[in-house]
C-alpha cells in the first residue's frame, strides 16, 4: 500500500505499517492506493502538531461484474440487447460509485467493484427496468442477472359515444392505477386526481380501461401511476 500526503508518500511494510516524516504543522489528507484494492475510509483528514498517529485504513479487494440489458419492449425476455444503458454500482462501505454504459449488444463490465454489497441500477431515458435494481454481495469476479428494459408507460385515448377507451403500454404483469382529473390547475398540488381503475398489465405490458364518465366533463385528463 502507498499512502500519499501532499507531495510526500510512503509504502507500508510487511506488517502494513507506514510513516511519513518531515511534515510541517498544518492540516493534511492521507490517501491510500494499491492495485486491485480500495480502502475504507477512502482518505483521512488529520492535523500535524503534534504528531498524528493511528491513521489506519482497511484494504478491500476489487473485482469485475458483468451483465446484460435486454430490450424486452417487443419480444419480452427474448429481445435484443439494449445499448447505451447506464449501469451504476453503489457501495456504502466504502462509499463508492462505479458506472459504465452497455455496449451495442447490451453487455457491460464494471471494474474496480469493491468486495462488499453493491447495488446495481440501470437507467436510460424513455425506459423502465425490471428489476429496478439488484443488490449483489461481491466476493469474486461475477455475473449479474439480466436487466429487462421496457419503453416507459404511455397512454393513448380514443372516444366513442361519450366513452373514453384508455390503452396503456407498460411493464408486463405490473400493477397500475389510472387516474383522471377535470383540470390541470396552475400548480401540481391543485390537481384533483381521482383513481378510476387499478389493474395489472398483461404479459405483453398492455391493458385497457373504459371511462364512461368522460362526456360528463368539459375537459378530462388522464395519467397512469404505479401504486
Amino acid at each position: 500500500m502507498t499512502v500519499r500526503v501532499g507531495t510526500k508518500q510512503a509504502s507500508s511494510d510487511v506488517n502494513g505499517n507506514y510513516i511519513i516524516t518531515n511534515l510541517a504543522p498544518r492540516s493534511y489528507t492521507a490517501t491510500p492506493s494499491s492495485p486491485g484494492q480500495v480502502f475504507n475510509p477512502l482518505s483521512r483528514a488529520f492535523t500535524v502538531g503534534p504528531n498524528a498517529n493511528n491513521l489506519d485504513f482497511t484494504a478491500i479487494p476489487t473485482y469485475s461484474l458483468t451483465g446484460r440489458v435486454i430490450d424486452a419492449s417487443t419480444d419480452g425476455t427474448n429481445g435484443p440487447g439494449l445499448s447505451g444503458t447506464l449501469i451504476t454500482a453503489v457501495s456504502l462501505v466504502p462509499p463508492l460509485t462505479n458506472a459504465v454504459q452497455s455496449d451495442p449488444f447490451g453487455y457491460y463490465t464494471l471494474s474496480g467493484v469493491p468486495a462488499t454489497t453493491n447495488t446495481l441500477t440501470p437507467a436510460k431515458l424513455g425506459y423502465v427496468f425490471s428489476p429496478t435494481n439488484q443488490p449483489i454481495v461481491v466476493t469474486s469476479n461475477a455475473s449479474a442477472n439480466d436487466f429487462f428494459a421496457y419503453q416507459a408507460a404511455y397512454l393513448t385515448i380514443s372516444v366513442s359515444t361519450g366513452v373514453a377507451t384508455l390503452s396503456v403500454q407498460a411493464v408486463p404483469l405490473h400493477t397500475y392505477s389510472v387516474q383522471a382529473a377535470p383540470n390541470l390547475g396552475s400548480l401540481s398540488s391543485n390537481i384533483n386526481w381521482q383513481t378510476i381503475a387499478t389493474t395489472n398489465a398483461d404479459v405483453d405490458g398492455r391493458f385497457q380501461i373504459l371511462d364512461p364518465n368522460a362526456a360528463s366533463f368539459p375537459f378530462r385528463f388522464y395519467r397512469t401511476r404505479a401504486p
